[in-house]
């Protein structure tokens, strides 16, 4: 399948000609966008979680490898976090 710029001899295929991954990240920033404006993703966000799911939609929304990266790396930090803390608080209520 032809891009476009595949005519170009210094042209290189980057992650954001797969079919579908502008849209998967998009979507993925708009999920960070209104958990940092509503303040709950697995449960409630702290501030700082908040201001970090608010960067990670910027950086998902915003098209291109890096920003994706940055933006996945920051949305992963806050799950992780809250997946842990929601884990520890199930067993904590055995």
């Amino acid at each position: 399948m032809d891009c476009g710029a595949c005519r170009l001899s210094a042209h290189r295929h980057s992650p954001r000609h797969l079919p579908g991954t502008a849209a998967i990240t998009a979507a993925l920033g708009v999920i960070c966008l209104a958990a940092g404006f509503s303040g709950y993703l697995i449960g409630l966000a702290s501030a700082w979680q908040r201001v970090l799911l608010l960067a990670a939609a910027l950086g998902l929304i915003k098209p291109g490898v890096v920003t994706d990266a940055i933006g996945i790396a920051l949305f992963g930090i806050v799950f992780a976090t809250q997946w842990l803390a929601a884990k520890a608080a199930r067993i904590r209520s055995i």
